[in-house]
């Protein structure tokens, strides 16, 4: 089996699927997502600092600086072997290259068995995906309100978008905007919106309506926030509190202090200017200036999504790692 290496002291969730051929060939896919992930160690460094004291002599004394590096997690990891599979009755076998071979009892949507890979086994249990769309051929894939094109390549369903479109590996999906779920898969146009053409199933572009209120979220984002975020230093609290003088200018206090699973952190803050886009939900900060600097930190960018409801925001803490927070 795979060898998904990480960095010690990591949690690690190792997802396994296996997606069968008619031909008699199977891909067994392993999918390593790091749940947590160590904080590199300070980097310390000793440096000379020149003082005059109150007799007018100058004196050389010997600092202890330390900075942490930026935090860089570790991404997914998605490793493919493929192989051979018969099935005999509710019995399957499945064979892969390097003495790696998969026994397996199939009941219902559920597969069952083990592992083998030299002097070593495992036990397991896996779940048949569905998923809300199917390709052209019929077949069904693996990634709720996912579809394959003709050429074979995943793309969102009629009517959603990628949350993450930079990563290739990140396939889930949400509404486009001014669309809302009434149930997994079925959308209809959000408070505020209406169909473009009502008479068409297949067209799903929506247009505000003049004068309503979307009900997706409020373009008013004023307010304090609050939640974590990770960087160098480890998971720490953040507090944003955001002035909103229009629809799309944003300024904002970025607070940061210690989380009760990392307490050495001290406490800080710093203004920030951005923009917001009510039409999709996109809110960039960057830093301004200091208002209280601990020794060693710099300030950092925010990139996120606010979600449906107004009541949360999350996304990426630049050159560091992720934060959410929830209004207050």
């Amino acid at each position: 089996m795979p060898v998904l290496s990480t960095t010690p002291g990591s949690i690690v969730t190792l997802i396994r699927a296996y997606k069968f051929q008619n031909n008699g060939n199977v891909v067994a896919t392993y999918s390593k997502v790091v749940k947590y992930q160590p904080p590199p160690a300070p980097v310390c460094e000793s440096v000379p600092v020149s003082e005059i004291g109150f007799d007018g002599i100058a004196r050389t004394t010997i600092r202890q600086e330390c900075r942490t590096p930026f935090f860089i997690p570790e991404p997914p990891v998605i490793y493919d072997i493929q192989g051979t599979y018969q099935v005999t009755g509710n019995k399957i076998t499945m064979s892969f290259p390097g003495a790696y071979s998969v026994r397996a009892t199939i009941s219902g949507n559920t597969m069952s068995g083990q592992i083998t890979e030299g002097g070593s086994s495992e036990f397991w249990t896996i779940s048949r995906k569905t998923a809300a769309g199917t390709s052209g051929s019929g077949k069904r894939n693996s990634y709720p309100n996912v579809e394959r094109n003709s050429q074979g390549k995943l793309t969102p369903a009629n009517g959603y978008e990628w949350v993450n479109p930079d990563d290739a590996k990140d396939f889930r999906v949400e509404p486009k905007p001014g669309l809302i779920e009434s149930e997994p898969g079925k959308l209809r146009p959000a408070r505020g919106y209406r169909w473009v053409n009502k008479n068409d199933p297949d067209d799903f572009r929506v247009e505000r309506v003049p004068g309503t209120r979307s009900e997706t979220h409020s373009s008013d984002l004023t307010g304090k926030w609050e939640g974590t975020y990770t960087c160098g230093q480890g998971v720490t609290n953040l507090t944003l509190v955001i002035s909103q003088s229009n629809t799309s200018d944003i300024s904002a206090i970025f607070k940061f202090s210690a989380n009760r699973n990392n307490p050495s952190v001290p406490s800080g803050s710093f203004s920030m200017k951005g923009t917001y886009d009510d039409r999709t939900n996109k809110l960039v900060l960057k830093a301004a200036n200091w208002i209280e600097q601990p020794a060693g930190y710099m300030t950092v960018d925010l990139v996120g999504k606010v979600s449906q409801g107004n009541t949360k925001i999350s996304g990426e803490v630049i050159n560091c790692s992720t934060f959410i927070l929830e209004k207050q």
